[in-house]
Parts: C-alpha cells; structure tokens; sequence
C-alpha cells in the first residue's frame, strides 16, 4: 500500500519527502506552532493563540476562526456584574461580555448588599449592625465612628471620663456613653446635677456650692438689715455673706419697715 504521503507527493510532482511536500504546498504547514494549519481552519497561522478551538478575548481578533470578533460567550474574558445602588460594586454571577450588556453592569463583583452604596468589599465598616465590609462579620473593629462608652458605677448615668472605651457595643451592661461624672459613687454627683449646700461639687463644674443651689441653707441679700432679703438677689448661696438674710420674701429691699409681717 502507497502512503498518503507519497500518493500526495506524486501527485504534487513526485516529491519524495514530507518536508519537501510541505514546502511545496505550505498550507498544510503549522506556522505557529499552535497545532492546527490553515487547511484545518487556523484564520491566522502566526498567532498560537489564534486558531478553531481559541479562547474568544476582548481584543478585537477573532481569536477562535468562527468568523466573528469578540461575539459573547462562556469563554469571553469580560465579566459584568449589575450594580444596583451605584456604589461601583456588582453582585450575582455575573455576563460573559466583552461589553457592558446595560448602563448599570460594572467590572467588579462580590457585593453583598446591593441595596446600600455604602457596603462592598473593602468598605468601612460603621456600627450600624450590618455587614458594610462584606468579610462575613458585622461592627468588627476597626470601625470609622465607634461611641465612647464609660464604667457607671453609682447608676446615675454618666460615667468616669478617664476609663473610656471606644466600640459600637458596650463592654458591660453598667457602661454608659454619658462622661464627666468628676465621683461615681455619689449618684447625686454627675454633670448637670442640682448643687446643694454640703460643701461638694455636686454639678461637676470645677466649683463647690456655686449658685443655684437647691436645699435650705439658702442666704439672700439684705441691704437694709432688716433680716430679709429680696428673692431676686443672691437666690441660691450657700455661705453668710455680710448684709445678707436667711429669709426671703423682702418685697422692697430699699425699705427697713417693708417685711414680710411688719405693721400695716
């Protein structure tokens, strides 16, 4: 039996050899080396990775011999993913594309809530009780606006300033995120709290006993000496000042026999 060779070779001019036939007919040659020749359908015998069975890329070749450039497919080397609130993040599988099938389809997926433009993968993460970063756990720190929480130990609801911490959730069940309570085992002394007489600052404002004071141990200014003052002066002090009255209720502070009980 004749080979194929040999029958094409006498058939091309009685070549005797396989180099010699390709040489004569270089179709049938494998330029680059990609496994296939022109006669077997390579479109471009100087690309390897240009022939029948190529990956279809986005680069505007016809990288697979069917006849079309850069048409859809499972191998195409674009994929989009809808990103419905606009924050450049898509969810979903994604379409094999080498162009955006809509407006809002962007290159980057792995969104995981596509109703808040402020959660995808690598975003701050905010104590709101969700997952804005998309690794899976929620208000893990670092967070961007953690609260400060302080200890409460008396329950008057503020805290010591100084043993502050920041997270979105409290360390204990007795932290607060109110400060400034200058004593926490007084519950009667914290920021904003009526002053009384007693020598303390019960308001935490740097002054013991500054008016307005609550209590009895109030003092008000009698100019004439007539051991009552007038109400709307020096309401509130707690220490004896020269001219001034335990009483109040002086209707005219200008006058010694104008009293509360003097004679008509």
């Amino acid at each position: 039996m004749v080979s194929g060779w040999c029958l094409l070779a006498a058939l091309a001019g009685c070549l005797t050899t396989p180099s010699e036939y390709r040489a004569a007919l270089p179709e049938l040659d494998d330029g680059d080396g990609d496994g296939f020749n022109e006669r077997e359908g390579d479109c471009d015998d100087g690309d390897a990775q240009v022939h029948p069975h190529g990956r279809e890329v986005c680069d505007g070749v016809d990288n697979d011999c069917d006849g079309e450039v850069d048409e859809t497919g499972p191998d195409t080397d674009r994929v989009w993913y809808p990103d419905l609130d606009g924050d450049g993040v898509g969810s979903g599988s994604g379409l094999a594309s080498c162009s955006p099938p809509g407006p809002e389809y962007v290159e980057v997926g792995g969104d995981c809530n596509e109703g808040d433009p402020e959660a995808w993968p690598g975003a701050a993460e905010r104590c709101n009780g969700l997952d804005d970063d998309c690794d899976g756990e929620v208000d893990e720190a670092p967070t961007v606006d953690p609260p400060t929480w302080y200890p409460d130990l008396d329950g008057d609801g503020y805290g010591e300033e100084a043993l502050g911490v920041s997270s979105c959730a409290p360390p204990a069940p007795a932290w607060v995120q109110a400060g400034g309570d200058c004593d926490d085992g007084d519950a009667q002394v914290h920021p904003g709290a009526a002053e009384r007489c007693n020598g303390l600052d019960d308001d935490c404002d740097g002054v013991a006993d500054d008016p307005p004071v609550v209590g009895e141990d109030l003092w008000y200014l009698d100019a004439v000496g007539a051991g009552l003052g007038g109400d709307d002066a020096l309401t509130g002090v707690c220490c004896t000042l020269a001219g001034s009255g335990r009483a109040g209720g002086d209707c005219d502070d200008g006058e010694p026999s104008v009293h509360p009980g003097a004679e008509e």
